[in-house]
């Protein structure tokens, strides 16, 4: 179990790496390591059995709970947090999918290699109509959602995602989000400065 806990969801087809790093080391630079375990799963390429085990997770969790999500870990982190409004939770997306089930179209019913860790799945089809139905979800939650604890963290530069989307979504149901921009690509090479940001918002 966990007092209170960062959980960091990492993107499609990888595996946690510099990311959980220097959340690790900003942890103990701020002599936050007592205070906060750091959840850093690696993820199944099958959605629904990725946010079963980001579920069974959140069980762990009894106190404050921040969730990092990276890509495609942004949309599982913005999904769970449409999904159970009543878990007392902070998302901080990091260019974060929108619409999966359409940018990863292209790899349907192939093998990927993990960018990380070279390990061969594969992508199936069903995957695609899973995230499909995972997209009408989260929106329908968001629709509801009353929260303020939602930023996002976006790369300017990013050359595989584009964002107009979602933000457009925002604005039209008037979600409430702050959203902050870096000169960076998808990769988001700038953690010392998002964590910046995420610790100002962990002391509001």
């Amino acid at each position: 179990m966990y007092r209170n806990a960062i959980l960091l969801l990492h993107g499609f087809n990888s595996a946690q790496g510099a990311k959980k790093e220097a959340i690790s080391q900003w942890l103990q630079r701020k002599h936050l390591d007592h205070s906060f375990g750091l959840i850093a799963p690696e993820l199944p390429i099958s959605p629904t059995k990725a946010i079963s085990d980001i579920e069974d997770i959140l069980k762990l969790v009894q106190g404050k709970l921040y969730v990092i999500g990276t890509s495609l870990g942004g949309f599982y982190a913005n999904y769970i947090r449409a999904k159970y409004p009543d878990i007392k939770c902070a998302v901080h997306a990091i260019n974060p999918s929108w619409e999966p089930s359409k940018t990863l179209q292209r790899v349907a019913n192939t093998e990927v290699t993990n960018y990380k860790t070279g390990a061969i799945s594969f992508f199936s089809e069903s995957y695609i109509t899973d995230l499909a139905e995972m997209e009408n979800e989260l929106q329908k939650g968001l629709k509801n959602y009353t929260g303020t604890a939602y930023y996002l963290h976006i790369g300017i530069q990013d050359e595989l995602l584009a964002f107009d989307s979602l933000f457009e979504f925002l604005k039209q149901h008037n979600i409430s989000h702050q959203k902050y921009e870096y000169p960076t690509n998808h990769r988001f090479e700038m953690m010392p400065e998002m964590l910046e940001v995420f610790e100002a918002k962990m002391l509001d």
